[in-house]
């Protein structure tokens, strides 16, 4: 199972964790960074924000 949620400092970030990874994993929408995956970000935000857990303040 993957848990997703919203960085709480940094609304433009998603972090994935599992049980079976040791390090959670980002996806950010920052076009500088390596961990900017923009389609991927888009698609875990749209999760978010249909099961209510996502905010933009």
């Amino acid at each position: 199972m993957i848990n997703v949620y919203q960085d709480k400092n940094d609304k433009e970030k998603i972090w994935m964790v599992s049980n079976d990874v040791l390090n959670p994993t980002e996806i950010n929408n920052h076009p500088q960074s390596v961990n900017f995956h923009p389609k991927m970000f888009q698609r875990l935000k749209e999760i978010l924000i249909s099961e209510g857990r996502w905010q933009d303040n």
